[in-house]
C-alpha cells in the first residue's frame, strides 16, 4: 500500500491518560500533523459520527470501553462513523504476539508500543502518509 498523499493529516488520538493524550498530541504537532485528542472510547466515537480524520491512535487499555471494544464499534458499518475504514493504530505498553493477534482480529492496523517515541511515531505514520520533511 502507498503512503497517502494528505497535507497535513489529522490524527485522533484516543488515551485515558491526560499526560500521555498531551504528549502524544505536542509530538503529532511537532511533526507537522493535526492533532486532536479525547479520553475515551466513547468520545472517539462520537467525534468520528461528527467530523473524518485520516488516522486513529488508540489506547489499548482505558475504562468503560477499551480500545478494542472502540476500533469494533469504528469498523461496524452502523455504528455512523463517517469512515468505518479509518486506518487504527494500537497503543500499548505491552505489544506481544497475543496483542497483536487480538489488535488485528478487531480491525487495528498497526501497533506503537507505549512509551512512545517521536521516531518510532514518526515510522508508523509514515507508512500511512506521505509526511514532509
Amino acid at each position: 500500500m502507498e503512503p497517502a498523499v494528505v497535507q497535513p493529516p489529522h490524527i485522533l488520538v484516543v488515551d485515558d491518560g491526560t499526560l500521555n493524550l498531551k504528549t502524544v498530541c505536542l509530538m503529532l504537532e511537532r511533526i507537522g500533523c493535526r492533532a486532536t485528542g479525547v479520553e475515551s472510547g466513547l468520545q472517539a466515537l462520537q467525534l468520528l459520527r461528527e467530523q473524518s480524520v485520516d488516522l486513529v491512535l488508540m489506547d489499548c487499555m482505558m475504562p468503560e470501553m477499551d480500545g478494542y471494544q472502540t476500533t469494533r464499534l469504528i469498523r461496524d458499518p452502523g455504528s455512523g462513523v463517517r469512515n468505518s475504514a479509518v486506518p487504527v493504530v494500537a497503543l500499548s505498553a505491552h505489544i506481544d504476539s497475543a496483542c497483536r493477534k487480538l489488535c488485528r482480529e478487531v480491525g487495528m492496523n498497526d501497533f506503537i508500543e507505549k512509551p512512545i517515541y517521536g521516531q518510532r511515531l514518526v515510522e508508523v505514520l509514515q507508512r500511512w502518509f506521505q509526511l514532509k520533511p
